[in-house]
């Protein structure tokens, strides 16, 4: 399924829920989730089976009463005109702090789409591109860079500001 929104849009919006569920913390470390395996977790078609492979990712699961999540739903319901059914987890170290969220959005919007954020991005974007090929777009400068990927029905959008990024993947 392809998303609704366009390129830059879902780099934001990553970034954008990246900042709400970590507080804008700004931690000095290397990602540490393989872009292969986030792609794995992100392929899922339903909140069931996502919830199957993200749980194998033994990261502390984000509960739906986490203010941060609440909010998030509000606004989104109030953007996307219908329902949503959202899944998350998080992973804190000392060096980094890590969140996947999967969505099922229902209403005029109607999608779904995996995010991945992370404090410190250190060799994502090249990870991504050894993985993916080279991206469709991409566009750097001295404070953010994105990068778009299609293939097939899939899009998946980067986008990073500073050290943080946010990676949003439309299954």
């Amino acid at each position: 399924m392809s998303l609704k929104y366009p390129n830059a849009f879902c780099g934001a919006w990553a970034l954008a829920i990246g900042t709400l569920v970590l507080g804008g913390v700004s931690i000095a470390a290397p990602q540490t989730l393989a872009p292969k395996r986030l792609l794995e977790v992100c392929s899922s078609e339903t909140i069931a089976e996502v919830t199957s492979k993200g749980n194998q990712l033994g990261w502390e699961i984000i509960p739906a009463t986490d203010p941060s999540t609440i909010e998030w739903r509000r606004s989104f319901v109030s953007y996307n005109g219908g329902s949503v059914d959202v899944v998350g987890w998080r992973k804190t170290t000392t060096e980094n702090v890590e969140t996947i969220s999967f969505r099922v959005a229902e209403g005029p919007n109607a999608h779904k789409a995996c995010s991945y954020s992370v404090n410190v991005a250190d060799g994502l974007l090249d990870a991504l591109i050894e993985l993916l090929g080279r991206p469709s777009s991409l566009y750097k400068d001295e404070v953010s860079t994105t990068a778009f990927w299609k293939q097939g029905t899939r899009e998946i959008s980067y986008s990073q500001v500073g050290s943080a990024a946010g990676v949003v993947i439309s299954p």
